[in-house]
């Protein structure tokens, strides 16, 4: 979600004004939608997973369609964060030289894998509880860059320097992409929904 706060703003300006009508329809869209996951959880107490309710749905193919997408879209996920990544990182640490002469990388190609290689353990292992507090300070950094965001735009003199269209219609598949990305939480849903003590009030959370 801090990733699609930051990018919301940049949709906004390319796809115009009238393009927040997307945003809240895609966020009406997404809730509906983790409110049917619920409800799927529901019917079937057994079913803990997409490939559960894939199975239950449309039997063994349901569960590998299902299998197949998910691990798709976890793959796709880290591609775009190992991006993002990539492209943040040498701003983080602007001026920064890192030279090593037996390895004929760039201070970019190099930040990357050393920041994959810091969250390869985590891979690894069996109870995640024991990494839970990295959630929490998720959540806190998302806040920081929502305020981060605001602040700017209140307080720090940010002229737009530009007139902002009421709305670019051949950049709304572009645009409905990064709107997209701050409502990507829907393959953590079954495991939110078997987390909760009292699963009943899974819709009200989403």
């Amino acid at each position: 979600s801090g990733l699609g706060q930051l990018s919301t703003p940049y949709a906004l300006e390319n796809g115009g004004w009238a393009s927040v009508f997307l945003l809240i329809g895609l966020g009406v869209m997404c809730a509906y939608t983790a409110h049917i996951i619920g409800r799927c959880l529901d019917e079937d107490s057994g079913s803990k997973t997409y490939q559960d309710i894939g199975e239950q749905a449309f039997g063994v193919k349901g569960r590998v369609i299902a299998s197949t997408f998910i691990y798709l879209e976890i793959f796709l996920a880290l591609v775009s964060y190992t991006i993002s990544l990539s492209d943040n990182l040498p701003l983080v640490f602007a001026g920064v030289h890192l030279h090593l002469p037996w390895l004929h990388l760039s201070a970019t190609q190099l930040l990357t894998i050393i920041a994959v290689l810091v969250a390869l353990p985590s891979l690894w292992l069996r109870d995640l509880s024991s990494i839970s507090f990295l959630s929490f300070a998720g959540i806190i950094m998302s806040l920081l860059i929502f305020g981060s965001v605001v602040c700017t735009a209140a307080f720090g003199g940010v002229n737009l320097g530009k007139h902002i269209p009421v709305l670019q219609l051949e950049k709304i598949p572009a645009v409905s992409g990064l709107y997209m990305f701050s409502y990507a939480g829907h393959i953590v849903f079954p495991n939110i929904y078997t987390a909760m003590k009292g699963p009943s009030s899974f819709t009200k959370v989403s």
